[in-house]
C-alpha cells in the first residue's frame, strides 16, 4: 500500500535522487520527515553509502570501539555471558560442524597453542590436580582409555573404594586410603572397557605386579 502523502496514490514505483531509477515503492524505507513519506534514496543506496563510510573511516571507528570496551569492561563481560548463556546450543552446533570439517587445522592449532603456551598449561594442570585431585584422576583414566580405543565412561576412584569396601579385587585384604588404586579388571591393553563394571579395588603394588597379564582377574562386577 503505498504513503499517504504520495502525490499520486496510485503510483506503484518511486524515483531514486541518488540512482535515478525507477524502483517499487518496497525498494524504499519510510521516512515521516520527508513529504512523500518515503526516502529519498533507496535502500540499495542507502546501504552502500553506509558501507562506504565504514570503509574510509575503519580505523577511526575501530579506536572508538576500543576505547569504549577498555572503559566499560564490564558491561562487555555481561554482554558476553549474556549472549553465550542465549546462544549456547546453535554456538556449540556451529563449533562441531567447524571441527569435524577442519580435523586437521585444529589438530595442528591445537598443536601449536600447546607449544606456545607449555609453561602455563603444566602450571595450570599443577593447580588443578593439587584443587581437584578425584577430577583429574578420572580425567586421566579416560584419556588413557581412549587411547586404547575402550568403551570409556566417568569413574570416579572414591566411588569404587566405596562401592567394594576398600577391600583389594586381586588379593582380598584391606587397602589403606594413601596406597588405594582403581584396577581394570580385564585390561585395557586386552581389550577391557573403562567402566564401573570393569573396575575394582587394588593395591598398588597388586595392580602393578598383575600388569596387563590378566592374571588375578576375580570377577567382573554386575
Amino acid at each position: 500500500m503505498p504513503p499517504a502523502r504520495l502525490r499520486d496514490p496510485a503510483a506503484t514505483t518511486w524515483r531514486c535522487t541518488k540512482c535515478l531509477e525507477d524502483k517499487p515503492l518496497a525498494a524504499f524505507r519510510a521516512n515521516p520527515k520527508c513529504r512523500s513519506g518515503l526516502n529519498t534514496h533507496c535502500r540499495d543506496c542507502v546501504n552502500r553509502a553506509g558501507a562506504d563510510w565504514y570503509a574510509r573511516n575503519r580505523e577511526r571507528r575501530d579506536a572508538k570501539s576500543r576505547a569504549w570496551a577498555a572503559a566499560h569492561p564490564e558491561e562487555i563481560r555481561e554482554y558476553q555471558q549474556r549472549s553465550c548463556r542465549r546462544h549456547a546450543t546453535v554456538r556449540r552446533a556451529r563449533t562441531r560442524r567447524w571441527k569435524e570439517a577442519n580435523a586437521d587445522r585444529d589438530r595442528a592449532r591445537k598443536q601449536r597453542y600447546n607449544r606456545e603456551n607449555r609453561a602455563a598449561i603444566l602450571e595450570y594442570e599443577r593447580q588443578y590436580r593439587r584443587s581437584h585431585p578425584v577430577e583429574f584422576k578420572a580425567k586421566y583414566a579416560l584419556r588413557r582409555a581412549r587411547r586404547y580405543g575402550a568403551t570409556v565412561e566417568v569413574v570416579i576412584a572414591a566411588e569404587v573404594f566405596k562401592r567394594d569396601r576398600w577391600r583389594c579385587g586381586l588379593c582380598g585384604k584391606r587397602v589403606a586410603r594413601r596406597d588405594a588404586t582403581v584396577d581394570h579388571i580385564v585390561p585395557l591393553a586386552r581389550g577391557g572397557e573403562h567402566s564401573y563394571r570393569n573396575a575394582q579395588t587394588a593395591h598398588f603394588r597388586c595392580n602393578a605386579a598383575k600388569g596387563a597379564r590378566g592374571g588375578g582377574q576375580l570377577r567382573l562386577i554386575g
